[in-house]
């Protein structure tokens, strides 16, 4: 039998690699599951038959084709293998991805149990490819004016230091909308317009496993910095609280908004 287990492990532990005495993972061995790893594994195939040979004969000596059946079916039950060891010790090597594979040969007599890792969501990262995506939201003035942005890292044991972003006066492009009409405004407000300005930090994105070729040890960070008016900016940061990322008085947000213009920037790791 071949069991397939698929576990959450969260974001951050794949990327840093979790606890140092490593993880547990558990597999479940409901009957459902039992039966899927049968047929995987190609163990069902000699349990069917031998369960026909075991029906087979009942039936023509009984001609009862219900006791047949209801014996073939309790024969191929109580030869499913059934594991008895559910927990699996797992040390979370720093890099690994949503997908990955851990196989155990022979955990039992003829039974292979293979884990594959899904990444848990988190509440301001996620990863595209070899790339972390965090978004934060900002007021007009702010990015009118400049500020400076800090972000905790998703590695959460204080090894890595925050990520500091400079926003230079003017760098992001603000609508000047003071000599609108109010019908202009009034449209504005209904099409909900967000700007969005795009900042790349190299190497502090998702760690390689393999290396790379430009000798780089992770992706990159791709912030996406969302412009709404002051007001809604404060409003958020009320609602939100206490969060991981900040700058001098700007709040974050984690919320996934529809895109509006973006403006790229490169920045160099912190």
């Amino acid at each position: 039998s071949i069991f397939v287990q698929h576990v959450t492990v969260p974001l951050q532990d794949l990327y840093s690699g979790g606890k140092k005495q490593g993880q547990e993972l558990y597999m479940n061995d409901n009957i459902i599951q039992r039966y899927r790893a049968a047929f995987r594994g190609g163990i069902a195939t000699q349990l069917i038959i031998q369960g026909l040979m075991t029906s087979i004969p009942l039936f023509l000596r009984s001609n009862r084709p219900i006791v047949s059946i209801i014996c073939f079916l309790a024969t191929f039950h109580m030869s499913v293998p059934q594991p008895t060891r559910l927990s699996y010790n797992t040390k979370i090597q720093p890099g690994w991805k949503g997908g990955t594979k851990l196989t155990y040969r022979n955990v039992e007599p003829g039974m292979d149990l293979i884990f594959v890792l899904q990444e848990g969501k988190h509440e301001r990262f996620k990863r595209v490819g070899n790339d972390l995506v965090t978004e934060i939201t900002i007021g007009r003035t702010k990015a009118r004016d400049g500020c400076t942005i800090y972000i905790e890292p998703l590695d959460e044991s204080g090894k890595e230091m925050p990520i500091m972003v400079k926003l230079k006066p003017g760098e992001i492009d603000i609508d000047d909308n003071d000599n609108d009409t109010k019908q202009q405004k009034s449209k504005q407000k209904k099409r909900k317009k967000i700007q969005r300005h795009l900042v790349t930090v190299s190497n502090r994105g998702w760690p390689y496993r393999n290396g790379s070729s430009d000798q780089k040890k992770k992706g990159d960070l791709q912030i996406v910095i969302s412009v709404v008016s002051d007001s809604k900016a404060d409003r958020l940061e009320g609602n939100n609280g206490s969060t991981s990322s900040s700058t001098r008085s700007t709040s974050s947000s984690t919320r996934r908004r529809k895109s509006g213009r973006t403006k790229k920037t490169t920045r160099k790791s912190r």
